[in-house]
């Protein structure tokens, strides 16, 4: 193998020897927050009324995943007479910081800044891809940031499943709101090629069809759909061109079928999980079980949360996927303009739940709090 694909993997080597010295303080380590959570609460400090809470079943979406997030805590400590550290902070402690971001965004959108919003969350997704591209193929510049594989490109995201989802939802917002986030054109030019080919490079079927299912749940609610479809034809018939040309088609192609194992894997945890559900007679295993008992997460959002929380977490999952979109097609954001793009965005991401743990990305909360937040204008 080249150089570059040996350092790597000696690099890689190092990590996973490290992690296995740090067994004793990964309960400390293991964590969803990120650092952009302490300006988060420090924005809540200075301004309490960000986390004011509306009274639409949209709104109340935060308020109710804490709540279900508790009861899969406690199920878990009746179902299995503890609770694990990665159940207790990344599961639970993960979902307050997810549910706050919500709440912020949809506060800050009520206000009237719903552009500056979608505009920081487009303009570092670019930023980041670029850096964390530069970090996987370049030269290391991020000692923290590791690849989860050589040959797919995971972003500042790692996992390049939760990648694809971002990129796909993030060309959602360009192709119908592109104009609305940035009034350059150079601007949108070099977000349409970064996270077309961030996505281009995570080789993930998820993020693939969550575009596909974005942009045509975008198109049936958007009022100029048909020159929309003749620029999203030219579109991509330029992007097939380039990855063709460019033999990015075959090494997608190649790696597709380099890893037949692993839908059967998905399908394993899959059984796995319902085999769990049906043991505990109906009411789920708690919070974070499946994954203490099988070493991994089911890739599937539904399937995870009846697993773990029963009826209670599909109820749920049913309320992120529903409630927003239906707030959307009810009172129309404020700008109108933004109704295709927010619908997109968000089917997407609903999309994406079907392969990957879709709750505990980021930037679907984002977009969540801002149709909370831009519906309520109207």
């Amino acid at each position: 193998p080249p150089p570059y694909t040996c350092r790597r993997q000696r690099q890689m080597c190092i990590r996973d020897r490290v992690q296995l010295d740090l067994d004793e303080i990964r309960g400390i380590l293991d964590s969803r927050l990120a650092p952009t959570d302490l300006l988060l609460v420090l924005a809540i400090v200075l301004d309490p009324r960000l986390l004011l809470v509306g009274r639409r079943p949209v709104d109340l979406l935060p308020v109710a995943t804490i709540g279900v997030m508790a009861y899969g805590v406690a199920l878990a400590l009746i179902q299995q007479g503890d609770i694990t550290n990665h159940a207790f902070q990344v599961k639970f402690f993960g979902a307050i910081s997810l549910a706050l971001l919500g709440l912020v965004a949809a506060t800050v959108c009520r206000r009237g800044h719903a552009r500056p919003v979608l505009r920081a969350l487009v303009a570092g997704t670019v930023f980041w891809t670029i850096v964390s591209y530069v970090d996987w193929k370049v030269f290391d510049i991020l000692p923290f940031l590791e690849a989860k594989t050589i040959t797919r490109f995971g972003g500042m995201q790692h996992d390049p499943n939760n990648a694809g989802s971002l990129f796909a939802m993030v060309l959602c917002v360009m192709v119908f709101a592109g104009g609305y986030v940035f009034e350059s054109r150079w601007a949108i030019l070099a977000t349409f090629v970064t996270a077309g080919g961030g996505l281009t490079l995570t080789y993930s079927r998820g993020g693939y069809l969550a575009l596909g299912v974005g942009v045509v749940a975008g198109l049936l609610v958007s009022h100029k759909s048909a020159e929309r479809m003749v620029r999203l034809g030219a579109l991509a018939l330029a992007a097939t061109a380039i990855v063709v040309v460019t033999g990015v088609a075959q090494d997608a192609i190649d790696d597709f079928s380099s890893r037949p194992d692993n839908v059967g894997g998905r399908n394993e945890l899959a059984s796995a999980g319902i085999d769990a559900f049906t043991e505990s007679g109906g009411v789920g295993v708690g919070l974070g079980a499946f994954r203490a008992e099988e070493g991994d997460i089911i890739h599937n959002t539904a399937l995870w949360l009846l697993v773990e929380l029963s009826a209670v977490g599909v109820a749920l999952f049913l309320a992120w996927c529903i409630l927003p979109a239906a707030a959307l097609l009810r009172s129309p954001p404020t700008p109108r303009a933004l109704l295709p793009a927010l619908f997109a965005a968000h089917l997407a991401m609903v999309a994406a739940s079907v392969t990957i743990e879709a709750s505990y990305q980021r930037h679907w909360w984002v977009v969540m709090g801002v149709i909370a937040g831009t519906t309520a204008l109207a």
